[in-house]
C-alpha cells in the first residue's frame, strides 16, 4: 500500500515519500539498500508483463523506482533481476543484431543492373529510387519466443514495453549518471539497440556545458543565438496562429529591439523582413507571444520546452535531478567530466546539433582568446574532442554540410600537422573501432564506386554532385578510393578534377591530406610501397595519373596548393626524389602554362623566348586547352602560399641540391640512370624558374629572393647558381637605373656589390673559378651571368613578322570578299578587328622598349669592354678561362643560355674586344667542345650545347657561301681585329701588323672543323656505348642543316650510320640511326666534292693502273696430266680461232724464261704487239708467261673483236655487281662454263650473271695459300671461257690454277671462307678511323679499260698522256681503300652465287650418274 501510495503521489509528494523511506531503511545511524523493497518494486513492474494489470507499466513507475534507487533505498542488482527482457534475451538481440550487420559488411551489391528496373515498353531503364534513410543503421528487434506469440494473439493483453530501456531513461532523467552507466555496461549493445538513450544523454550533457558556455564564449556570440531563437519562435507564431489572431508588440517594444545593435547587424536595420506572402500584415512586426501556462510532467526531456500550439511550458517535477551532475566550467574539465558521460552515446553526437554548436563555440573561443597555443592543455583539449566527438559525429552526419561547416571552424585553428594526424586517425583508426563503424565504410565505399562505374564526360556534373553528398560525411572512405580507381583508370584524372567542384573547404583539405599520402606509394598498413618509376626518369602510370589530377585540381577548383609544396619540400631533401619532380612538372604545366622544356624547342620558340611578353606568349602557347593560364584569383592564391613561410625561395635550392646531389651519386646506378636523373631536374629547375619570374612582379621578384650573401654563406650555393637566381632581379635594377648619372670609369652601380661579393663566391661556393680570376676581370663575370639574350638582341624580323601578321588580319577585316568577312557576322568582324589594333599596339610598344633596353646594355658593355681582359695575358690562355669560366658552363643551362652564348662572342667580336682573339675563341670552340659534349655530357646537356654550337657552325656556313660577308662581318671597315692572324707585340722597330684570316684560309679552316667533326662522330658511333652513339645523334641533328657537307665526310657517317641501321641491336639507337639516315638522304642535293668546298676546279679522272705481272707459280708435286683433243666448233656460233693448249707449268721447276718479269722490255713490246689484231691461222706465243697470262691476252681479243661496235652507254658499262669496269653480263641463254674453267682466266672481270661463277671456296682447299683468292681484275669472263678450246678448258687443276695476273692481298690470301673475309673485313672498317677521304674522281662515271701498252708498267704519275699528276702516295692509299671495299662487295655476292652453282652442279652430276643418262649420253 504504502508503494502504490508512492508512485500514485511521486510528482507531487515525493520529497515526503523518500524521507520516509530512507528512515524505513536505516539501520542506526547508517542507511542500507532494502532488499525486500527493491523485490517489491520488481514485482511491481513484471505485474504488467504477466498481464496482471490491465494496461502497461505507466512512466511514473519507472522514476519512483529510479529515484529510490539514485538516493538509494533499493538496489539495482535486486531491481533487474524483475526487468524485461532478461539478460540472456539481450545476448540473444545482440547476436542477432551482430550478423545481421555482419551479413551486409561482407556480402556486396547486387552489382550496377541492380540499381535500374526492369526494361519497358521501349527498352528504357528507371533507376530505383534510394530509400529515405538508407545511410541509418539497421535497428534489430528481438526475436519473437512463446509470451511474446501468445500475446499476440490476444492484443489486448499484449505487453509491448522494454523495462530495462524504460528505466535507464529514468535514472538519466533524475540524474542517476552512475547506475546508468552500470547498467549499459551489463547491456554492451543497449544503446545501439535501442538509440533513444542517446537523447536523455546529450540532455545532460548540455546542461552540464553550460557554465564552460557563459564564461568562455563572447557576448556577440550569445547574443546571435538569442536572436536566432527569438526568430525561430516568430516564424513559429505566424505558422501556427491564426491570422486574425495574430497580435503584434507595441511599437515601444519594436522600435527597442530595432535599436539594439546585434539585432541592426543581423538584419541590416530590419527586425523582420516584408514578408510577401502575407500583404495584410505591416512591415517590421514583431508577434507578441501568447501566455503559456506551466505544467508539471514525469519527462524529464520535455523540462523548460515550450509548447505554442497547446500553450503549455512544461516543467520536470524532480528540481533535484541537476544537484549531482558534474558541472563543467573550465576547458580541462570538458575532458574529465564532460566526455565519459558523451562516451556513453557513442559516435551520434550529430544527433544534438545544439550542444555541438556550444562546445565548437567553446574551442573556437579558447583559440580567440590566445589559450590554445601549440603544445597547451587547452591545445590538447580540442585536439582530444575532435577526435572523439566531432569527427566521428560528421562521419554519422547523413552528409550534414552545415555540421561539417562548423566543424572545419575549429580545424582550420589547427596547423597542417595537426589536422593531418587527426585525418590519418580517422581515416585508419575510427572506421575499425565497432562494427558499425565497418558498416559505415562498407555502404560508403559500395555507393562511391557505384558512382564512379557510371562517371563519363557527358555525366561529370550529376556525378560530382553525389560524390560532393558523399564526401560532406565520409571524406574519408571517399577520397581513398576515388584516388585508387584514379590510379588504375589514369584517364579519369581529368574528369575527377571537374567532378571535385561540389564539395567544402573541409573536405579539400582531406584530400589534399589523402593525395599525401597518396604520393608516397602507400598501399595502406602492412603493404609495400609502389614502385614510382620503372625506367629512369619515367614515372609509373599510377603517379603520373595522380599528378595530372593534382595539377588540373589545383587549377579548377582554386584549393590552396600547401599539400603539394609541403609534400615536396619534405621529398627534396632527399636523394631519391628525382620521381616525385613529375607533381612539380604537371601543377606548373596545368596553372602557368609552363610545359617542360624537352628536345623539341623550335627556332622561333628560341628567338621568341629574348623577345617581348606578347611574342613569348604567343610562341610558348600550350597545345591542349588544360594547360592554358588558371584564373587570377588561382594565380593569387597561388602567390600568396609561395610566399608564405619562404616556400619558393626554399624549393628552389632544394632543387638545385637534388641537381648536385644527381652528379654526385654512388656509382651502384648506370651511367644512363644518372643521367637521365640530371636532366630531369635540370629541366625542372628551368620550368621552376620561368614560374617565378612570370608569377611575380620585378618589385615582388626582389622582395622574394635573398640577398647574395645569404645565398652564398647561408645557403652555400655555387656560383653559376647564385647568378641564374639573382638574374632577374638584377636586369630589372640595370632596366630602371638611370643611365644620366653613370661613370664610364667605373662599373655600373648596379653591378658593384655583385663585384665586391665576386670573391667570396668563389671562395666559398663549390664553384671555383681558378686562374681564370687573374685573366677575366670581375666585372665581366657579372656582366656575363647577368645578362640574358633580351639585353643583347633584338629580333627585328620577329617583331616585324608578327605585326605583319596582324595588320593582314585587319586587312581581311576591311576586306568584304575575304573569308573572314564572309564568315563573321559584322560585330565579330569589328570585335576582331579591335583585338588584332591592340595587338599591334602593343607589339610595337614592346618593340620600342626592346630596342631601348638593348641600347642602354650596349652602353654599358661599351664603356666597360676595356677593362675585362688583362691586356698582359696569354692569348691561349684567355680563350681557355673564356671557355672554362663562362661560355661552358652558361653554355649547358637552356637553350636559351646556349644561344645566348653565341650571340655574346659574336657581341663581343662585333664590339671590337681588346685583347680576344675572336678567330682563336672559335677555333676552339669548333675544335675542342665536341669531345666533352659526347663523353661528358647528359643527354640534355648535350642537346643544349648543340645548340650553341649549331648557331656558331650556322654563321661559319652563312660566312663560308659569300666572300662580301665574310669580309664586312670579319674585318668590317679594316677596324675589327678578331679575325688576324698574327698577335705579336710591337716593338719599337716593328709596328704592329695586321694581317686578316683570308677567305681562301677560312675555307681551308672551315674544312679542318668538319673533317675533326666527322673523324670524332664517327668514332662515336662506332665506338659501341649508348651514351656516346645517342649524344651523337643529338647533335647531328642540329648540325644537319650545316653539315655533313663534304661528299667524302658524308660517306664515312653514312657508314657507320648504315652499320648502326642494320645490325645494332638496341632498339633505341636502331632507330636513332635510321632516323639520321634518312636525315642524310634528304641532304643529298647540297652534297660537294672537297675541291668545290675549297673553291678549286675539279682534277681530271686518274687513268687506271696497268695490270701487274704474277708471280711466279709455286713447284707441284702433282704430274700435269695430258690436254684432251680439241673439239670442233659449233655451228651456231662463227667461226673463231683455235689457239693451241697452253704449256704446262712444270710442277718442279719454274719458268726460266725472261720474258716472264713484266718489268722487261720484251713484255712491254709484247703487250703492245698483242694490241694488234692477229690472223686467223696465227697462233699465240707459247712461252710460259704467255702460257699463264692467256685470260689477259683474252682480255685484249676481246676488247678488239668489239672496235667495229658501238661503244656502250656509260650507264651499261658497269654490271649489276658493282664492278666500276666490268662488262656487261653474259645472256641467259649462254651455258654455264664447267666447274673446272671457272678460274682459267684470271684478269677478266666478274658478270653477274649465274652463268659467270669462280671456284667456290671449299673447291680451293688444295690449292697453295697464295691461290685460293683471286683479285677481280684477274677474273675471267664467262664469254672467253666459252671460247677458250676445249683442251684449254679440260685441262688439269695445275695448267688451270696458274698463279693470277696480280697477287692478292695478304688479308685476302689468309681468309678461307668469302663469309667470314666480308664479316672480318667490316670490323676492321668500321674499328679503323679513316686517315684520307675519297677523292672527288671517285664519284665520275668509270674510266677506260686499263692499258695494256708500253705505259702499263707506268707508275700513274709517270704515264705518258697524264697532264695532271697526283701524288703517287695519295693516289696508292685511295686506289688501296676503293679496292678493298670493291673487292669485300664482290667477294660477298660471288659467294653466294657460288653456293647456288655447286648445288645445280652436284644435282647435275648426280643426274648424270643414273643408268639412263648415262646410256643416252653414250649412244649421243
Amino acid at each position: 500500500m504504502l508503494l502504490d501510495m508512492y508512485i500514485k503521489q511521486v510528482m507531487t509528494n515525493h520529497v515526503f515519500w523518500i524521507e520516509m523511506f530512507k528512515e524505513f531503511t536505516k539501520n542506526g545511524s547508517e542507511m542500507t539498500p532494502s532488499t525486500s523493497l527493491s523485490q517489491l518494486m520488481g514485482i511491481k513492474i513484471a505485474s504488467y508483463r504477466y498481464g496482471l494489470e490491465e494496461s502497461i507499466a505507466p512512466l511514473e513507475l519507472y522514476v519512483s523506482a529510479a529515484i529510490l534507487t539514485a538516493h538509494g533505498v533499493i538496489q539495482l542488482a535486486d531491481l533487474l533481476f524483475f526487468l524485461t527482457p532478461s539478460l540472456d534475451e539481450m545476448l540473444e538481440d545482440t547476436k542477432s543484431y551482430m550478423e545481421h550487420m555482419d551479413k551486409e559488411i561482407t556480402t556486396n551489391s547486387g552489382g550496377l543492373l541492380a540499381q535500374y528496373g526492369a526494361l519497358g515498353d521501349e527498352g528504357a531503364t528507371e533507376k530505383k529510387p534510394s530509400k529515405p534513410n538508407e545511410e541509418e543503421l539497421p535497428v534489430a528487434t528481438p526475436p519473437a519466443t512463446e509470451d511474446t506469440e501468445k500475446k499476440a494473439s490476444h492484443p489486448s493483453v499484449a505487453y509491448t514495453a522494454h523495462d530495462v530501456l524504460e528505466f535507464t531513461k529514468a535514472l538519466l532523467s533524475v540524474g542517476d549518471i552512475a547506475h546508468a552507466q552500470e547498467i549499459m555496461a551489463k547491456y554492451a549493445k543497449l544503446i545501439d539497440l535501442q538509440p533513444t538513450l542517446i537523447h536523455h544523454i546529450y540532455h545532460i550533457c548540455d546542461y552540464i556545458v553550460r557554465p564552460a558556455y557563459e564564461h568562455y564564449v563572447p557576448d556577440d556570440l550569445k547574443a546571435r543565438k538569442t536572436i536566432f531563437a527569438e526568430r525561430a519562435v516568430q516564424s513559429e507564431l505566424r505558422t501556427i496562429i491564426p491570422l486574425e489572431d495574430q497580435v503584434p508588440l507595441p511599437v515601444s517594444d519594436q522600435q527597442q529591439q530595432h535599436d539594439d545593435p546585434m539585432v541592426r547587424s543581423l538584419s541590416n536595420g530590419s527586425y523582420v523582413q516584408d514578408d510577401a506572402s502575407r500583404p495584410n500584415l505591416p512591415p517590421r512586426t514583431v508577434l507578441k507571444i501568447p501566455k503559456l501556462k506551466t505544467v508539471t510532467v514525469v519527462d524529464g526531456m520535455k523540462d523548460g520546452v515550450e509548447d505554442l500550439v497547446r500553450r503549455k511550458r512544461y516543467k520536470f517535477f524532480y528540481t533535484q535531478w541537476a544537484d549531482d551532475l558534474p558541472m563543467v566550467t573550465t576547458c580541462e574539465e570538458l575532458v574529465t567530466n564532460l566526455l565519459p558521460i558523451m562516451r556513453m552515446a557513442g559516435f551520434r553526437m550529430h544527433l544534438a546539433p545544439q550542444l555541438m554548436n556550444k562546445l565548437l563555440q567553446i574551442l573556437v573561443a579558447l583559440f580567440e582568446r590566445g589559450e590554445a597555443t601549440p603544445g597547451s592543455k587547452e591545445r590538447n583539449v580540442c585536439l582530444t574532442m575532435l577526435r572523439e566527438c566531432f569527427l566521428p559525429a560528421v562521419s554519422f552526419s547523413n552528409g550534414n554540410p552545415g555540421l561539417m561547416a562548423n566543424v572545419w571552424e575549429l580545424l582550420d585553428k589547427l596547423s597542417y600537422q595537426e589536422r593531418c594526424a587527426l585525418y590519418g586517425e580517422w581515416g585508419t583508426v575510427f572506421y575499425r573501432r565497432s562494427i558499425e563503424c565497418k558498416l559505415l565504410k562498407a555502404r560508403t565505399e559500395r555507393s562511391v564506386k557505384t558512382v564512379l562505374r557510371r562517371m563519363s564526360k557527358n555525366d561529370v556534373r550529376q556525378c560530382g554532385r553525389d560524390l560532393g553528398k558523399l564526401a560532406h560525411s565520409n571524406p574519408c572512405i571517399v577520397f581513398s578510393v576515388m584516388l585508387d580507381q584514379i590510379q588504375a583508370f589514369d584517364n579519369l584524372a581529368p574528369y575527377m578534377a571537374d567532378g571535385c567542384r561540389y564539395m567544402s573547404n573541409f573536405a579539400y583539405d582531406v584530400l589534399g591530406y589523402f593525395m599525401t599520402e597518396k604520393w608516397t606509394g602507400s598501399q595502406g598498413p602492412g603493404r609495400m610501397k609502389k614502385q614510382k618509376a620503372k625506367e629512369p626518369a619515367m614515372p609509373a602510370t599510377w603517379l603520373r595519373a595522380l599528378s595530372v589530377f593534382a595539377g588540373m585540381l589545383f587549377k579548377k577548383q582554386g584549393i590552396d596548393p600547401t599539400p603539394l609544396f609541403r609534400y615536396l619540400l619534405v621529398r627534396l631533401r632527399y636523394d631519391d626524389a628525382v620521381d616525385d619532380l613529375i607533381l612539380l612538372n604537371e601543377f606548373i604545366t596545368k596553372l602557368m602554362g609552363i610545359e617542360l622544356v624537352g628536345d623539341s624547342l623550335t627556332d622561333n620558340q628560341i628567338s621568341a623566348a629574348g623577345c617581348g611578353g606578347t611574342l613569348k606568349s604567343d610562341a610558348f602557347l600550350p597545345v591542349l586547352l588544360d594547360n592554358r593560364r588558371a584564373t587570377k584569383r588561382v594565380i593569387a592564391r597561388l602567390k600568396d602560399t609561395l610566399v608564405k613561410d619562404n616556400v619558393a625561395i626554399e624549393l628552389l635550392i632544394l632543387l638545385f641540391r637534388l641537381q648536385e646531389s644527381t652528379s654526385l651519386k654512388s656509382m651502384d646506378i648506370s651511367t644512363y640512370e644518372r643521367c637521365k636523373h640530371s636532366d630531369l631536374v635540370r629541366k625542372t629547375i628551368v620550368q621552376y624558374s620561368d614560374m617565378l619570374a612570370n608569377l611575380f612582379d620585378p618589385d615582388e621578384y626582389n622582395e622574394l629572393i635573398s640577398s647574395t650573401d645569404v645565398l652564398v654563406n647561408e645557403y652555400k650555393l655555387p656560383f653559376s647558381t647564385v647568378m641564374q637566381i639573382l638574374r632577374p632581379k638584377t636586369q630589372h635594377q640595370l632596366r630602371i637605373a638611370n643611365d644620366a648619372d653613370l661613370d664610364a670609369s667605373q662599373p655600373h652601380p648596379v653591378l658593384q656589390p655583385l663585384i665586391q661579393a665576386l670573391p667570396d663566391m668563389t671562395k666559398t661556393a663549390s664553384y671555383e673559378i681558378g686562374s681564370a680570376g687573374n685573366i677575366i676581370s670581375a666585372e665581366f663575370f657579372v656582366l656575363f651571368w647577368q645578362l640574358s639574350i633580351y639585353d643583347i638582341h633584338c629580333p627585328v624580323h620577329r617583331y616585324e613578322a608578327a605585326i605583319k601578321a596582324h595588320q593582314d588580319v585587319i586587312a581581311q577585316c576591311k576586306d568584304p570578299r575575304s573569308n573572314l568577312s564572309m564568315t563573321l557576322r559584322a560585330s565579330a568582324l569589328a570585335k576582331r578587328e579591335r583585338q588584332e589594333q591592340v595587338s599591334i599596339d602593343t607589339l610595337q610598344a614592346e618593340f620600342a622598349k626592346h630596342k631601348r633596353d638593348v641600347q642602354r646594355t650596349m652602353t654599358v658593355l661599351q664603356a666597360s669592354k676595356e677593362r675585362w681582359f688583362d691586356a698582359n695575358a696569354d692569348r691561349a690562355q684567355l680563350v681557355n678561362a673564356l671557355l672554362q669560366s663562362c661560355l661552358y658552363p652558361r653554355s649547358v643551362l637552356s637553350e636559351i643560355d646556349a644561344v645566348y652564348c653565341y650571340h655574346f662572342v659574336m657581341l663581343m667580336h662585333e664590339m671590337n674586344t681588346s685583347h680576344l682573339s675572336t678567330l682563336t675563341l672559335i677555333d676552339k670552340i669548333m675544335s675542342n667542345s665536341l669531345p666533352q659534349a659526347l663523353l661528358c655530357l647528359t643527354e640534355y646537356e648535350a642537346y643544349v650545347q648543340a645548340q650553341f654550337l649549331g648557331s656558331m657552325l650556322k654563321r661559319m656556313t652563312e660566312l663560308f657561301a659569300d666572300e662580301a660577308l665574310y669580309k664586312k662581318v670579319t674585318r668590317g671597315d679594316n677596324e675589327l681585329i678578331g679575325f688576324q692572324r698574327n698577335w705579336k707585340v710591337p716593338t719599337a722597330d716593328r709596328a704592329a701588323e695586321v694581317v686578316a684570316l683570308s677567305f681562301d684560309e677560312f675555307r681551308h679552316l672551315l674544312l679542318k672543323w668538319h673533317k675533326k667533326a666527322t673523324d670524332l662522330f664517327r668514332q662515336s658511333l662506332l665506338s659501341g656505348e649508348q651514351h656516346q652513339i645517342r649524344n651523337t645523334f643529338l647533335i647531328l641533328r642540329e648540325f644537319s642543316p650545316n653539315f655533313p657537307i663534304v661528299r667524302d665526310h658524308v660517306d664515312l657517317l653514312m657508314q657507320a650510320t648504315r652499320a648502326l641501321a642494320d645490325h645494332e641491336k638496341r632498339n633505341d639507337l636502331k632507330v636513332l640511326a635510321r632516323s639520321y639516315r634518312g636525315v642524310l638522304d634528304k641532304n643529298k642535293a647540297r652534297r660537294m666534292s672537297r675541291f668545290a668546298f675549297l673553291g678549286l676546279p675539279e682534277p681530271a679522272p686518274p687513268r687506271p693502273p696497268a695490270p701487274v705481272a704474277p708471280p711466279r707459280p709455286k713447284p707441284s708435286s702433282r704430274p700435269t696430266p695430258p690436254s684432251r683433243p680439241t673439239p670442233p666448233a659449233r655451228p651456231t656460233q662463227p667461226a673463231r680461232p683455235t689457239p693451241p693448249a697452253r704449256r704446262a707449268v712444270s710442277p718442279t721447276r719454274p719458268s726460266s724464261n725472261p720474258s716472264s718479269n713484266p718489268s722487261t722490255p720484251q713484255d712491254r713490246t709484247s703487250t703492245t704487239t698483242d694490241r694488234k689484231r692477229r690472223p686467223r691461222d696465227q697462233a699465240p706465243p707459247s712461252n710460259g708467261r704467255e702460257a699463264s697470262t692467256a685470260g689477259a691476252n683474252g682480255r685484249a681479243q676481246k676488247r678488239l673483236r668489239s672496235d667495229t661496235m658501238d661503244t656502250p652507254p656509260a650507264s651499261s658499262s658497269t654490271s649489276s655487281s658493282g664492278g666500276r669496269h666490268a662488262p656487261p653480263s653474259s645472256p641467259a641463254s649462254h651455258r654455264a662454263p664447267p666447274r673446272d674453267t671457272r678460274d682459267r682466266n684470271n684478269d677478266a672481270p666478274p658478270s653477274s650473271s649465274a652463268s659467270s661463277r669462280r671456284q667456290s671456296p671449299r673447291d680451293t682447299r688444295d690449292l697453295p695459300r697464295d691461290t685460293r683468292e683471286t683479285p677481280r681484275e684477274t677474273r675471267e669472263s664467262p664469254r672467253e671461257t666459252r671460247d677458250a678450246p676445249r683442251e684449254t678448258r679440260d685441262a688439269p687443276r695445275e695448267t688451270r690454277d696458274a698463279p693470277p695476273a696480280a697477287r692478292p692481298s695478304p688479308r685476302d690470301a689468309r681468309v678461307r671462307n668469302p663469309a667470314q673475309a666480308a664479316i672480318r673485313d667490316a670490323v676492321k672498317d668500321t674499328a679503323r678511323v679513316s686517315k684520307s677521304a675519297r677523292r672527288p674522281e671517285d664519284d665520275r662515271p668509270p674510266s677506260k679499260p686499263p692499258v695494256t701498252g708500253a705505259n702499263a708498267t707506268l707508275p700513274p704519275s709517270r704515264k705518258r698522256g697524264n697532264e695532271e699528276r697526283r701524288p703517287e702516295r695519295q693516289d696508292k692509299r685511295g686506289r688501296h681503300e676503293r679496292d678493298e671495299r670493291r673487292d669485300h662487295e664482290q667477294r660477298r655476292e660471288e659467294h653466294r652465287d657460288d653456293r647456288r652453282g655447286d648445288n645445280d652442279r652436284r644435282r647435275e652430276n648426280d643426274r648424270r650418274e643414273r643408268p639412263d643418262v648415262r646410256r643416252r649420253l653414250g649412244r649421243r
